[in-house]
């Protein structure tokens, strides 16, 4: 091992147990899997998927490649029992698809960035979870619009990153709602085609 690669894997091995990471494999930092509820509300009905958090954050889904939908706390709960997987206890955030539906075929000018960036990136995950030809729609307006997605992003003026006193409010161009409604619209067929209620199935033909 020469002296950068020492010094490389010596910096991840500290880093890692800063933050409290199981492994470092080729100054790879690898965060262990945490799981958490996720609420979202759809149709009218609200159910809840199982988000995964780790390098790649994910929903868990079936061997067949469904995301898992489940009926509400209990079922959920039920569920990663069974697999023995530990749920956090974290009160679940709403993600208002219905909202964002309702904003995609109206295409007002003022854009929700909150509703909107949580279901942005709840279609990444969605995307990172599943094979599907609407994950490819989805994915292709993705990597063309990160000046987008940092427009939302920053319009939430999340404390941790919004100076005091300090607030930004975007503005939109015609092209920017267009390609803003698209690929929320991509977003949400990819969700609705790859999505499938856990009452039909059982724990054992889940893939993790």
């Amino acid at each position: 091992m020469d002296d950068e690669t020492s010094r490389n894997a010596s910096y991840a091995a500290n880093m890692a147990d800063f933050f409290g990471i199981d492994r470092v494999v080729s100054g790879v930092l690898f965060v262990p899997m945490a799981y958490f509820p996720l609420l979202y509300r759809w149709r009218g009905e609200e159910r809840l998927l199982l988000w995964q958090s780790g390098n790649i954050d994910s929903v868990t889904v079936s061997s067949e490649g469904y995301v898992q939908s489940f009926a509400g706390l209990a079922d959920l709960n039920r569920f990663a029992h069974a697999c023995a997987l530990q749920i956090e206890q974290e009160e679940p955030k709403l993600h208002n698809l219905d909202s964002v539906l309702a904003w995609v075929r109206g295409k007002e000018p003022d854009v929700g960035c909150d509703e909107t960036l949580n279901a942005w990136n709840l279609f990444r995950d969605i995307a990172n979870s599943v094979e599907s030809s609407f994950k490819e729609s989805f994915e292709k307006l993705d990597s063309d619009m990160s000046e987008v997605y940092n427009k939302i992003f920053w319009g939430n003026n999340l404390p941790s990153v919004t100076p005091p006193g300090k607030r930004f409010v975007p503005t939109w161009s015609a092209e920017e709602i267009d390609a803003l409604a698209a690929l929320l619209s991509a977003g949400l067929s990819m969700f609705a085609s790859c999505t499938q209620n856990h009452e039909l199935r059982t724990a054992t033909e889940v893939k993790l």
